[in-house]
Parts: C-alpha cells; sequence; structure tokens
C-alpha cells in the first residue's frame, strides 16, 4: 500500500468526505511530499543532517534539540516547539519513532480536533478548494498563502482525489516516460511542461513517473495521450497502474536559469498590500545608471558608472535626504524610492521605521536602514516577500547592499536591486536594475527588514500599533518600543506575579525587568528581551498558582471575537470568560485575531 494510499484510507476511516481528504493531501504534498521523515531542507545543511539520519538521530537520543531547533519535520512539517513536544512525547508514548506514518496521522488527527472551525469546514466541504484553504489558512499557516499558494495546494489535492475518489473502477493516466534518477525525471518534467501540459513526477519504488492527466474514462486519458504524442513524446502510454507519491511538480530552479515573475503576494491585515511596492520595483527592471545628470528618465540611454539616477534625483526633489544623493551609490536609494512612489513618502518612512526628518537621517543608506529596522524589532532571519534584503560585505564587516524581496520557496529569496548586475552572488555596484536570487543559507545575507505593513496610520503618519504579541521581538531601546503587544505582555505578566508597573504600552526599564523576572521563573535564557522564546514560555506557563488542570481544546482569536462571546459559544454562558482569562494568564478582556486560546472541556 503507497503512503498516498495509506492517507486516503486514514482519513476516510475518520469519515471524512473525498473532498476534504484531498484537501487536507493537497497540504501535505506541499509540504512534505507526503515523506513522514522529511527534514527542512534548509535546515539539512544547517544540521547536518538527512531526511533519515535526523529521524534516527532524534529517535536514539544522539540529538536532543529536536524541540526547539526550529526545523519543520514530517508530514505537516510541524516547526513550533510545543507542537514539536507534543509530536515527540506522542511517538515516544507510542514506542514508535517519530518518523512513522501511522504515528503521525493519528497524532494529527488528534491535533485537528483543536481547530474546531477547521473541522467544521472539512466536514461539510464541498470542494477541494474550500477544504484545502481551510487547512492552509488555519492549520498549516505559512508565511504565503495567497491566491497562486491556494491554488497550488487545492491542484495538488486534486491529483489525489483523482487518483483515489469516488470510484471503485479504473483511473487512466498518461505516463510520459519512465526513469530510474529523480534528476533525469526532472528534465524531463521540465520539457513537459514547457510544450504547455500541466504534469508531475511521482514516485513508485525505485522508479519515478512523469505524468499528465487523470481520467475516469479510458477515451479522455487516449485523447491526452495522442497530444502528448504530438507533442514530441512518442514514448507516452496509457496506465491504470496507481500513481505513486508527487515529488516534483515543477522543475528545480538552477543559478544559470532566469528568475520567475513572483507570486501573487496576500494583502495583509493592515491598510498596505506589499504587492504594490513589489509592483513598483519590477517596473523598474533594466533601468541603467547614467554617466552625467541627464536623460535620467530613459531606461537605457546615458548609461555610465557615475551612480546619476531618477531614483536619486525624485527623493531630492522631495527632500528626502540630508544633502543630494545623486552621484553616489544608489541601491538604497532605488528602495526607498519604490516604497515612496507606491505609498507616498509619508508612509514610506513609516513603514521602514525611518526619521520624519531628513536632518535626522531618513535615506541614510544600508546601514542606517537596517539598524531603523532592528531598533524597532522588525529584522528577521527568515524572509517574506516584500522584505528589504541586507548584504554583508565580503569581509562581514559591515552592511554594503540591499534589495527587495519579491518571492521565497524553500531554497531560493528572490529579490529585485538597484546598482547591481545579473551576475551571481552580491554585486554592490553593478549599476542596474536587476532580479537576483540567493540560496536560504548564502552567506552574505544580513537578515531581512520587515516594514509595518500591519500597521495603520493616521493623517499625521503617527503609527496607530496593531502588533500581535509575539510578532516581533520587544526590548529596551531608544525611543521606547510601543503597541498592543506591548500592553498584553504588560498585562499578562502583572497578572502572573512579574512586576512590569504601569500598563502603558512602552516597552521600558521596569517591563525589562518584569521580563528578566518571568524568564528566570520559566528557566530560559534571561535578556530581558522578549522573543520568541520568551512568547512561547509565556503560553506555557503554568506558575504555582495555576489552576489550569483538566483537559481543554485549543481555539484561535477571529476578528471580532470577544472573552464574552467565545465563552458563551463554548461554554454555554457568556459570564464565564473569566474561567478562560485565568487559564491563559489574561487579565481584563483584552484579545487579539490570531491569538492561540485555552478553552476547558
Amino acid at each position: 500500500m503507497s503512503v498516498a494510499s495509506t492517507i486516503w484510507s486514514f482519513f476516510k476511516g475518520k469519515g471524512l468526505n473525498d473532498f476534504a481528504i484531498a484537501g487536507i493531501m493537497g497540504n501535505l504534498n506541499a509540504e512534505s511530499a507526503l515523506k513522514p521523515t522529511n527534514l527542512q531542507n534548509s535546515y539539512q545543511s544547517k544540521l547536518g543532517y538527512t531526511d533519515d539520519t535526523y529521524t534516527a538521530a532524534v529517535d536514539s537520543g544522539a540529538y536532543t534539540n529536536f524541540v526547539k531547533d526550529c526545523a519543520g519535520y514530517g508530514l505537516a512539517q510541524w516547526t513550533y516547539w510545543s507542537r514539536k513536544q507534543a509530536l515527540l512525547d506522542y511517538a515516544r508514548s507510542l514506542g514508535k519513532s517519530i518518523g512513522d506514518l501511522t504515528m503521525q496521522l493519528e497524532f494529527m488527527w488528534k491535533e485537528m480536533q483543536g481547530y474546531k472551525s477547521m473541522m467544521t469546514t472539512l466536514k461539510a466541504a464541498t470542494s477541494i478548494l474550500e477544504a484545502s484553504n481551510a487547512v492552509l489558512t488555519q492549520y498549516e499557516r505559512p508565511a504565503n498563502m495567497g491566491e497562486s499558494v491556494q491554488k497550488t495546494r487545492a491542484g495538488y489535492g486534486q491529483t489525489y482525489y483523482n487518483e483515489f475518489a469516488g470510484t471503485s473502477g479504473n483511473q487512466y493516466r498518461v505516463a510520459v516516460s519512465d526513469h530510474t534518477d529523480l534528476d533525469s525525471a526532472k528534465k524531463q518534467l521540465a520539457t513537459v511542461q514547457a510544450k504547455g501540459f500541466t504534469a508531475m513526477v511521482t514516485q513508485d519504488g525505485n522508479i519515478y513517473v512523469v505524468q499528465t492527466g487523470a481520467y475516469s474514462a479510458c477515451c479522455n486519458a487516449n485523447e491526452q495521450l495522442d497530444r502528448v504524442k504530438a507533442a514530441g513524446f512518442t514514448d507516452a502510454y496509457v496506465t491504470t497502474k496507481p500513481a505513486g507519491n508527487v515529488v516534483a511538480t515543477a522543475p528545480d530552479k538552477t543559478e544559470d536559469e532566469p528568475v520567475k515573475e513572483p507570486v501573487k503576494v496576500e494583502t495583509p491585515s493592515g491598510k498596505y498590500d506589499p504587492a504594490k511596492v513589489i509592483a513598483v520595483a519590477m517596473e523598474e527592471v533594466g533601468y541603467l545608471e547614467k554617466e552625467t545628470n541627464s536623460q535620467l528618465d530613459s531606461d537605457t540611454a546615458n548609461a555610465g558608472d557615475a551612480n546619476y539616477t531618477k531614483f536619486a534625483r525624485d527623493l531630492d526633489n522631495l527632500g528626502f535626504y540630508n544633502g543630494r544623493k545623486n552621484g553616489y551609490d544608489w541601491c538604497d536609494v532605488f528602495v526607498d524610492w519604490c516604497f515612496v512612489t507606491a505609498y507616498g513618502m509619508a508612509a514610506a518612512l513609516a513603514l521602514t521605521f525611518q526619521p520624519t526628518k531628513a536632518s535626522s537621517n531618513c535615506g541614510a543608506g544600508c546601514k542606517y536602514s537596517r539598524q531603523y529596522y532592528q531598533n524597532n524589532g522588525r529584522l528577521f532571519d527568515t524572509p517574506q516577500p516584500g522584505d528589504q534584503i541586507f548584504f554583508y560585505s565580503s569581509d562581514k564587516t559591515t552592511i554594503s547592499h540591499t534589495g527587495l524581496v519579491y518571492a521565497v520557496d524553500k531554497t531560493y529569496v528572490y529579490t529585485v536591486e538597484g546598482n547591481t548586475s545579473s551576475a551571481s552572488g552580491v554585486v554592490a555596484n553593478g549599476g542596474a536594475v536587476n532580479k537576483k536570487k540567493y540560496r536560504l543559507n548564502y552567506d552574505r545575507l544580513a537578515g531581512y527588514g520587515r516594514p509595518a505593513y500591519d500597521v495603520e496610520y493616521k493623517a499625521d503618519s503617527t503609527p496607530v500599533t496593531k502588533y500581535t504579541l509575539g510578532s516581533r521581538t520587544l526590548k529596551v531601546t531608544s525611543p521606547y518600543m510601543k503597541g498592543d503587544d506591548v500592553t498584553e505582555l504588560q498585562t499578562r505578566l502583572n497578572a502572573l506575579g512579574f512586576d512590569c508597573g504601569t500598563v502603558d504600552g512602552e516597552y521600558g526599564k521596569n517591563t525589562e525587568q518584569g521580563v528578566r523576572a518571568f524568564q528566570t521563573a520559566a528557566k530560559i535564557e534571561v535578556d530581558g528581551k522578549f522573543g520568541a522564546e520568551s512568547f512561547a514560555a509565556l503560553n506555557a506557563y503554568k506558575g504555582s498558582e495555576d489552576t489550569a488542570t483538566g483537559s481543554y481544546i485549543t481555539y484561535e482569536v477571529k476578528e471580532k471575537d470577544t472573552l464574552w462571546g467565545i465563552a458563551q459559544r463554548f461554554l454555554g454562558n457568556g459570564a464565564d470568560w473569566t474561567k478562560i482569562a485565568k487559564l491563559n494568564g489574561i487579565s481584563g478582556t483584552i484579545i487579539h485575531a490570531g491569538q492561540q486560546l485555552k478553552i476547558p472541556e
């Protein structure tokens, strides 16, 4: 029995309909290619393990950092420490390997019961897309959940639906070619896709099959076979043999291949869509810097190496800089110009955390731009579309270059940059706007500044902070970091007995002291900074007075939810909201969309 058929049968046995199962499997295929021992690709070189050696090392106890290494693992690519801990505990309770397929399915099913909204959708699903999106947006929740991702995952689900859904008769597939190694299969896949066919590579034992189409009627398969052969693939044939696991749906990119256009970026909850600034940047690809201060609006005329550009001219005219920038290195100028063009000057400065006055170093170059993000807890190690990317100099002593991220996959980050070239690697003075790509483990990456797309602005451009606790690292800076996340943190720590002083929404010295006291009690690193580890510890913290015993379910707060309404829905009495608040260490009634709440059963 193949892995795919095992998974289908498992969820069928749980009473889910075919649409729901296909939606689940499409997401699992996107996450892990249905491989229960799958270790996130970017962590294989980082940790020095393959899928199998990592699994074996965790099972044997030779590797002890499974829970907190932040590496995605297994069918669903479990990543967050509490979920990995639960997975590990469950495997050990059964005496099973963490890579055991049946164990992971049972664990996943148990975990899914805490996602009541998703389960309601799955049980009543009337389409693969509906089911797939429920799993994508409520259970998996990757960084990019945009339209293209939704279509891709639903497409994977359709493949499994075609294979397993509701028929006892044969499924007819068009096999283009068989291969004994994956690389040659992927090369053939690229050729088939270049001819306009939707195709994939499936694995059956040691054989990799390039296939296109799956049909319940043989005549339809034969029609597809005729089209495939007419396109030059004369060895193609129709088969009723069950398909194996999907292992590739698109050709791997190589360094010599042109960078593909970006996927559609999902609009965040706030006012500003990162897709807008990405679109502005893309329009400038091919622009060449000028030899003199003339013909600046032409993409190619008066090309030279004197650093004159329309980008510096336009920002100079706005009074963006403390001193004119035309004739100087312009990679950061280009990024600033894209934000100003997309959103206006005031919003651009607020989005990128820059000072509002030229005299205070707005638009002061790569080094300062990166520092602005860092000071506001918005410098990250992993990218998202719309981030500003920063690069070290060759000797890694300073920040030498910057650009804008427009797409990310499991291997590469894709950028559009000013003052660079199309050559591989960082080119910090290349004289043109170009699209580039870098491996996620490239040693000159210096972090990703995340603009405040999730922040709304008043007419005077003063930010009204809408940060969710855990979305950024909080620490003492000058001026103090402010926001709803700080308010929530102060409230929760005060309620637990870790004195943060007055709840004022400012991360000052008193709040830092409260965080240090909590970190000491939680037995984690004591540094006074509230980051991912502290956030996880806070959500898991029970303390000596905790009465959160017994069973509970987990609920993710939605927009417009209130504690009263949640209590009314799950406990039958809105007045019981205090039970939920106490179980979650909440003082008051403030909750936020995306927050995970424990609900007593």
